[in-house]
C-alpha cells in the first residue's frame, strides 16, 4: 500500500490512526531498502544441509556401534575351600560399666588364647567390633523402658588354614568365653582365586562364542569378530554352608560342632559384542 492510498483511506476515516503510522513506518523502509541488503536463504539452506549431514554421520556412526549380535557368558569353576574365617565374641551385660568391662575383658582374652593355643596365628585375628551399651528392659507398672544395667561386647575374625581343626578351634574358644561366648559366623574361602577366575573367565568366552556362533547360524548371517567385551564377577557361591546363630552356647565337652567346608563356584560373566557380516 502506498503513501497516496494511505492518505485517501485516512480522508475517508477508513484506517484508525495507529495503523496509519504502522503502514506508513512499512512503505518508508520498503522504498528505501537495498535490494542487495535482502538475506539469501540459500546460505541458510547450505548450513541446515551441512549440520543434517552431520547428524546423519553421527547417527549411522551411534548405531554401527550398537549393531551386530550380543550375547552373555558364564563360566563356573568348583574350588575346595582351604581356609575359614571365624567370627567369635563375648558378650558381657553388669549393673556398672566398670563390671562390664572387667567381664568381658576376662573372657575375650581367654577366648584369644585359646585361638592361639590351637595353632592360629596373632596376625590372623583381628578386632571387628567392640561396643558398650546400655540395656533397657520394659517396666510394665511405669509403661516404659528403663536403664538397668551395661553391655559390653567385643568380636573378632579368625582365620584357620587348617580345616580339618576348625571344630576343635571353636569348641576351644566357646569353652574359654564361657557364658559370655558368642558364635557370630562362619564362612570358607579360597585364599588363591586366580587360577580358577582364570579357568572360568575362559570358559565364559567360550560359551559367548558358541551362543553367537549359534545365533548367527539361525539367523543366516556371517559372525564377524568381537567388538565389545566386558566381564563381571560374581561372588564365590557357597554349597551347604553352615549357620550358626549369633547366640550363646550351651556346650557339652562330650559333643564336638560338626563342620563342613562344602564347595565353592567361581563365577564369572562376560558380555560381547560381535560383528555380523
Amino acid at each position: 500500500m502506498t503513501l497516496t492510498r494511505i492518505g485517501a483511506h485516512l480522508r475517508h476515516g477508513a484506517l484508525p490512526i495507529a495503523a496509519v503510522l504502522s503502514l506508513a513506518l512499512v512503505a518508508a523502509l520498503a522504498c528505501t531498502s537495498d535490494p542487495d541488503d535482502t538475506p539469501s536463504t540459500s546460505g541458510a539452506t547450505d548450513v541446515a544441509m551441512a549440520a543434517g549431514a552431520d547428524a546423519m554421520r553421527l547417527s549411522g556412526s551411534a548405531d554401527g556401534a550398537s549393531q551386530g549380535i550380543w550375547v552373555t557368558g558364564a563360566g563356573r569353576v568348583s574350588v575346595t575351600p582351604d581356609m575359614a574365617t571365624l567370627r567369635l565374641g563375648v558378650q558381657a551385660d553388669a549393673d556398672t560399666v566398670s563390671d562390664a568391662m572387667s567381664d568381658a575383658a576376662q573372657s575375650m582374652q581367654a577366648l584369644i588364647d585359646a585361638l592361639t593355643d590351637a595353632g592360629i596365628d596373632e596376625d590372623d585375628i583381628q578386632t571387628l567390633n567392640f561396643r558398650v551399651s546400655p540395656r533397657y528392659e520394659w517396666n510394665d507398672r511405669l509403661r516404659r523402658n528403663e536403664m538397668v544395667g551395661f553391655s559390653v561386647s567385643n568380636t573378632v575374625s579368625a582365620t584357620v588354614r587348617d580345616l580339618d581343626s576348625v571344630a576343635e578351634v571353636i569348641d576351644a574358644a566357646v569353652r574359654a568365653g564361657g557364658d559370655h561366648s558368642r558364635v557370630d559366623g562362619l564362612s570358607f574361602g579360597v585364599e588363591d582365586r586366580a587360577d580358577a577366575e582364570r579357568e572360568a573367565r575362559q570358559l565364559a568366552v567360550n560359551a559367548a562364542l558358541e551362543q553367537a556362533a549359534q545365533l548367527a547360524s539361525a539367523a543366516g548371517v556371517a559372525l564377524g569378530a568381537p567388538f565389545y567385551m566386558a566381564e563381571s564377577g560374581a561372588a564365590p557361591v557357597a554349597e551347604g554352608q553352615p549357620e550358626l546363630l549369633s547366640r550363646a552356647v550351651a556346650f557339652d565337652t562330650a559333643v564336638s560342632t560338626p563342620i563342613l567346608s562344602g564347595e565353592q563356584d567361581i563365577i564369572i560373566y562376560v558380555r560381547v559384542g560381535y560383528e555380523i557380516g
